[in-house]
């Protein structure tokens, strides 16, 4: 199995949090640095939403849930080159906006996770909503989409608060990476079996 995970590309938003992601998701898919060619292609999307948790009396914000939501594909690759005729991955500002998930307890219909194969934003041109379309490409393997909560305080200063932010931040990547590392290890087990 060790092999199998290795064997993926990692491709992640090109942002701060989507490169923290990336990193992770690269050291869990390999921790011992195996040198093996790669043969599957992982993209990976992000929404990212916060949300007031702890409001005092006088409307003053001292806590705040972060949610963030990560939509992946597997895609099988031919000779080092993805098999999908998708568009290559490049620099996408909208990555480094902050989406509205809603509230991170409803499980409805209306969920980003019911609905993974939404684009990102209402005014995707016309190519960009083929790439989030991930079903209607060949050679794609898996998809889904995990979510994760974490939570931060707010503090009197300013940047201790943006350090808590972004703390949170990679907490929650972490655990996403994880989660899709479990994902993909149940999958490649199905798939051998």
């Amino acid at each position: 199995m060790a092999e199998e995970l290795a064997a993926v590309e990692v491709r992640a938003p090109t942002s701060r949090l989507g490169r923290t992601l990336q990193n992770q998701l690269i050291e869990d898919l390999n921790p011992a640095g195996l040198s093996v060619a790669k043969r599957y292609r992982l993209d990976v999307r992000l929404r990212q939403s916060r949300r007031a948790l702890a409001i005092q009396l006088d409307d003053s914000v001292t806590r705040y849930d972060l949610t963030l939501a990560a939509f992946f594909t597997l895609g099988a690759m031919d000779g080092g080159e993805p098999v999908a005729a998708g568009p290559t991955h490049e620099v996408d500002r909208r990555d480094d906006r902050r989406l509205d998930l809603g509230d991170a307890a409803d499980l409805e219909a209306d969920d980003p996770l019911a609905a993974a194969a939404a684009p990102v934003d209402a005014d995707l041109d016309e190519a960009d909503s083929d790439a989030a379309d991930d079903t209607a490409r060949p050679g794609t393997l898996y998809r889904s989409a995990v979510r994760r909560v974490a939570s931060y305080n707010v503090i009197r200063e300013p940047f201790a608060t943006l350090i808590a932010e972004q703390d949170a931040e990679r907490r929650a990547a972490v655990e996403v990476s994880r989660e899709i590392r479990t994902l993909l290890t149940i999958f490649f087990e199905n798939d051998s079996a």
